[in-house]
């Protein structure tokens, strides 16, 4: 909880949650005008270089592991199949678009896409279940 990553999600929760119900907020021009823009520019340094920090660690590794060749996996990475279970990040790594891999920024949308959105979800859902016990007293 205490994490500069957490921190940023929260910051970037709330400065997105505060220029819904601002007009000053909502336009660029005026927001940029304000501290929250600062904030927000700082925010998402932190997510970007977090996740970016990820992406070429995790990358790092499993180049590694290709020039090694370890081809013995574990059990428990593997499905009843016997397939090898992979992680998102895993898959977009080995991901190409007409032959090309996915560049970095690319990988890091998609992972900000997943990491926020999950964040986000069960932010919504505790509101969301939160506010209809609070009017139903019948079930507090």
């Amino acid at each position: 909880p205490d994490s500069p990553y957490v921190k940023a999600v929260k910051e970037m929760s709330n400065i997105i949650f505060r220029r819904l119900f601002s007009m000053m907020r909502e336009y660029k021009i005026f927001f940029h005008l304000q501290k929250a823009a600062q904030r927000q520019k700082v925010a998402l340094a932190v997510l970007h270089s977090f996740t970016d920090s990820v992406i070429v660690t995790r990358k790092t590794q499993l180049e590694s592991e290709q020039a090694r060749e370890a081809t013995q996996q574990k059990l428990e990475e593997t499905d009843i199949y016997g397939k090898r279970k992979m992680t998102l990040l895993e898959l977009l790594l080995n991901v190409s678009v007409d032959g090309h891999p996915l560049s970095n920024a690319d990988i890091r949308e998609e992972v900000d896409t997943f990491m926020f959105a999950g964040h986000d979800t069960t932010t919504s859902c505790i509101s969301f279940a939160a506010y209809h016990i609070a009017r139903n007293p019948a079930v507090q």
